[in-house]
């Protein structure tokens, strides 16, 4: 908003790998309806536990096994699940995990690309954060014609982004010996898709028509272009990172920018 010198409520889509939540979650999966003097949270990405707090970071594993238990229930004891950590480390995580011992939920879109880069073999552990992004990235392909999987728009205040029905089909997809490629693929459309249909939702309930996407995970060419086509086409009008970095880099400019607004406010 700030490097747009926009002004009035936009729908701000907020996706990143950590941001401390005001419900002392962690957030980076977000919808918001929001000017300069504040926000409402209109929807999000169904949470999931991270075990292990900054060690989820660094093992994309521990994020993988808690979307599996999520999504189905228990954790699978299939060779190409036990084999992403050594067995003691599974045990402790997924003790962590269904007993709820050490974790904390988050809503992360960084985290949901570390855990399918996990499933899919790319990656399960890091050496810096969105090392394992960046491969998911790197191993999938702009292809408009790719259909997105399923997923779900459930709720309300936050309403959730659900994608359980995506990784039931991604594995479903490994079981076949689908290419790394193709699921990656069909991985960021359907990201897209998710992101189109909450704003699309956004519009119809708030009125509004602008759409603003900032975050580290924008800095993905094909996230970003992906969304930047869909929703243009769709009748929005759509800002992004030009000059300023859509990563923490720009988080002092948009500090500023709530500053001055909240002192004109007399706040």
């Amino acid at each position: 908003m700030a490097e747009h010198q926009l002004t009035g409520l936009v729908i701000g889509v907020a996706w990143d790998g950590t941001g401390f939540g005001t419900d002392s979650t962690i957030w980076g999966g977000e919808f918001l309806a929001a000017d300069y003097l504040g926000f409402n949270r209109y929807a999000r990405l169904r949470p999931v536990l991270l075990a292990g707090g900054d060690s989820g970071v660094r093992e994309p594993w521990r994020v993988a096994r808690s979307y599996l238990l999520d999504t189905f229930g228990d954790l699978p004891a299939a060779p190409r699940w036990t084999s992403m950590a050594s067995p003691e480390s599974l045990r402790v995580v997924d003790t962590m995990l269904q007993r709820t011992i050490n974790t904390i939920p988050t809503s992360s879109a960084g985290r949901l690309f570390d855990a399918v880069a996990s499933l899919i073999g790319l990656r399960h552990t890091v050496s810096f954060e969105g090392q394992a992004a960046m491969m998911l990235e790197a191993a999938g392909a702009s292809d408009p014609s790719v259909d997105p999987y399923d997923f779900s728009l459930t709720g309300s205040s936050p309403a959730e982004a659900d994608v359980r029905p995506m990784i039931r089909q991604i594995i479903a997809n490994l079981d076949a010996g689908e290419s790394q490629t193709r699921i990656a693929t069909r991985f960021h459309a359907t990201l897209v898709a998710v992101i189109a249909a909450v704003c699309g939702r956004m519009r119809t309930e708030l009125q509004l028509n602008r759409v603003c996407l900032s975050g580290g995970c924008f800095q993905n060419a094909l996230l970003l272009e992906g969304c930047l086509e869909t929703l243009r086409r769709d009748g929005f009008e759509v800002f992004s990172h030009r000059e300023v970095p859509a990563n923490d880099g720009g988080i002092s400019l948009g500090q500023a920018a709530i500053a001055c607004e909240q002192l004109r406010a007399g706040r």
